[in-house]
């Protein structure tokens, strides 16, 4: 597996940086990701294995104030493929032209209408089922978030 990340020079209250993990989501799909590399949300029920679990485990180690918990547990992981656009957008200042995703949103809806998706997380249809964008979404590798948006967005006839 190719695992490719980079330091990025973002800050939150001057303390956190962020590292940018990217794979081919036929080597690791976005659920193994989230389930096992990051581990769950509650770093309590995280094996020792993950990122959150190893926080947890080695948390005075690292000179945190306190065990990581679910309010504080050491990691972000964007639930979805469009959410995670969101955030590098906002945090890392990324271009939607420039961004793999971004740009195959922006050529199958355009500017307009990805925008008002990315500030506004609308309510849409997918399948049958009714929910947020963002929700919709969540646990979907790129190339699935990408025909989503074809389906959710085809134009009417």
């Amino acid at each position: 597996m190719h695992l490719s990340c980079r330091l990025t020079q973002q800050h939150y209250r001057g303390r956190l940086s962020g590292i940018r993990c990217d794979a081919p989501e036929h080597e690791l799909p976005t659920s193994l990701w989230l389930r096992q590399v990051v581990g769950p949300t509650d770093p309590s029920t995280a094996t020792a294995s993950s990122l959150r679990g190893a926080f947890r485990e080695q948390w005075q180690e690292l000179g945190l104030e306190r065990e990581p918990f679910i309010g504080a547990n050491c990691v972000h992981a964007s639930a979805g493929p469009v959410e995670g656009l969101k955030e590098r957008l906002v945090w890392s200042e990324a271009e939607l032209e420039e961004d793999e995703l971004g740009a195959a949103l922006l050529k199958s809806v355009g500017q307009e209408k990805l925008t008002d998706l990315m500030e506004n997380n609308p309510v849409c249809t997918l399948n049958s089922k009714q929910g947020k964008i963002f929700d919709l979404t969540e646990g979907m590798n790129t190339s699935e978030a990408i025909e989503a948006f074809a389906d959710i967005f085809k134009p009417s006839i």
